[in-house]
């Protein structure tokens, strides 16, 4: 916001009225400066001494002021209200070092018109006097009330945190019913020849759709609040943009698209995270075909400029209007397109990518030559150095779950969502797992007690008791201490992750969670850090 600091010409005058009215004896030098005062809107003071006596006061000041007298008396005694430990400390130390103070948003309590005690914020400037002997004689002390302005700041930084807090909320509360819907489509999927196959492949990918929107409304939420965190490795980019492709690819055959790749055999190296760099990409190239024509061309190509990666994703659709280039990469930003919403989306993807871009110290940028020409996106990310040691991608694999009595594993799953913990038990017991349930943490502990869990898969947000309080309470307890447990939330911050292992999770799902990524964690072929699904 801006900050009242004045310019040395505008008050050079002031400050030379001040010096000569008190270095001389002219009347008439007076005379003048107190004109002045009397004229100027703003609070200006000068005061004298180890006591801050004031000396002169203008108009403005004596308006706060009211009825008490200020010229002869001490800046602490005429206007104590003003006078707080920070400026008088900040006056002390201008007259001891002579140099110029700064104070942003001094906050004041006095008095107003109707006699009732109000906050006001100040930005304050203190200039010193010099004497001709050279001493600091005088301190000018100027002010600006930004009371309006820290007001209406701190409105919208109010609004901003409970819009965060919304989004947040919302996004919990969205995936939800989505988990259930999810499990119930990969059940029904499952049985060979089941009715409606149509019908399910419809359901699921507007799930799939919806499960987007909710991901890219949390990711901008996290962005704009700066609590997004890269986990940085080095990554071979290759390895990246063919992930971003699988991702990519449903959308491509569906449109019956060509996709041509130029990524040299040599690696490419990136500090980076892995999955926000394959998020980038994918992100680009879905883009890339939605925009695209239909039997079209998408291109990719990446290659070494100058200690930098660049990649490039070029499409042969519809093309950006050039007023709109400035202006693609803003939120909710889709220019013409949303006219018809043919493409559907928030238009925050492009938003997503630049924040994301930023965060590993590269830049994104978009070309187009018009309408109908196509469009191009370039990321130029920081090259890295070839790591001395490479560490093994994990493999992740569908589980081949056990069958016979003795090896089958027992699984709570406690979700305060009936539907939801019904589903995903019914799912686990297809897969050759023995389930039971519950719906709240004291129901889930008397479970335990006679069902004896190998595997508990509990959901964060449990009424009463959470269940990072259910795992304490199970760990604590001798024949549960080393029971298997996975959480599973709707929540996927860092900080929810780094709550969850320091409640001695094991495992740490996004919901809606995947049948086989679940498998695989009560299996233990995944890590709490692997990041199975998006977060």
């Amino acid at each position: 916001m801006p900050r009242f600091v004045p310019a040395t010409s505008r008050n050079e005058p002031l400050r030379s009225e001040i010096r000569h009215a008190y270095s001389s004896d002219g009347a008439d030098w007076r005379t003048r400066l107190e004109g002045l005062l009397a004229a100027t809107p703003n609070l200006i003071c000068a005061v004298r001494g180890d006591e801050n006596e004031i000396v002169l006061a203008s108009e403005a000041v004596q308006r706060l002021a009211g009825e008490r007298v200020l010229i002869g008396r001490a800046l602490s005694d005429a206007l104590p209200e003003v006078a707080t430990d920070e400026v008088i400390a900040a006056i002390d130390e201008l007259r001891r070092t002579g140099r110029e103070l700064h104070r942003a948003e001094v906050s004041v309590w006095m008095r107003d018109e109707t006699g009732a005690m109000t906050q006001r914020y100040f930005d304050l400037v203190g200039r010193p006097i010099r004497s001709r002997d050279g001493d600091v004689d005088l301190v000018a002390m100027f002010a600006q009330d930004v009371t309006e302005l820290v007001i209406a700041r701190k409105t919208a930084e109010s609004a901003s945190r409970a819009k965060d807090e919304f989004l947040a909320m919302l996004g919990h509360e969205l995936r939800n019913p989505l988990a259930p819907i999810r499990t119930a489509l990969e059940l029904l999927a499952r049985r060979e020849g089941g009715p409606a196959r149509l019908e399910l492949e419809v359901i699921g990918r507007q799930v799939e759709h919806l499960v987007g929107l909710v991901d890219d409304l949390l990711d901008i939420s996290r962005i704009d609040r700066g609590k997004i965190e890269l986990r940085r490795e080095t990554v071979d980019l290759a390895e990246v943009i063919e992930a971003a492709v699988e991702m990519a690819s449903p959308l491509m055959a569906k449109r019956e698209q060509e996709l041509r790749i130029d990524v040299p055999a040599r690696e490419l190296w990136v500090d980076g995270d892995r999955a926000r760099l394959v998020q980038i990409f994918a992100n680009l190239i879905t883009n890339a075909s939605k925009y695209g024509e239909p039997r079209g061309c998408v291109e990719i190509e990446a290659k070494y400029e100058q200690r930098r990666i660049a990649v490039r994703v070029r499409d042969d659709g519809a093309g950006i209007p050039s007023e709109l280039l400035p202006r693609i990469f803003d939120l909710f930003e889709q220019g013409r397109r949303t006219l018809d919403r043919s493409m559907g989306g928030l238009g925050l993807g492009l938003a997503i990518v630049r924040s994301l871009v930023r965060l590993h110290g590269g830049d994104v940028s978009a070309a187009s030559e018009g309408v109908g020409r196509g469009s191009e996106f370039t990321v130029r990310l920081p090259a890295a150095d070839e790591p001395t040691e490479r560490t093994a991608a994990p493999v992740m694999r569908r589980v081949e779950a056990p069958t016979t009595g003795a090896a089958r594993l027992r699984v709570l799953v406690v979700d305060d969502n009936e539907d939801a913990a019904d589903l995903i038990a019914v799912a686990l017991a297809t897969e050759g797992y023995e389930t039971a349930t519950a719906h709240d943490g004291a129901s889930a502990l008397e479970t335990a007690g006679w069902f004896a869990p190998h595997v508990a898969v509990l959901d964060l947000g449990l009424p009463m008791m959470d269940g990072c309080e259910l795992a304490r309470r199970l760990r604590e307890l001798p024949e549960h201490a080393l029971v298997r447990l996975i959480a599973v939330t709707g929540f996927g911050h860092d900080s929810d992750r780094q709550r969850a292992r320091e409640a001695g999770f094991d495992a740490h799902l996004l919901k809606p969670i995947e049948l086989d990524d679940l498998c695989d964690a009560i299996e233990g072929r995944s890590t709490f850090d692997h990041r199975i699904a998006r977060g």
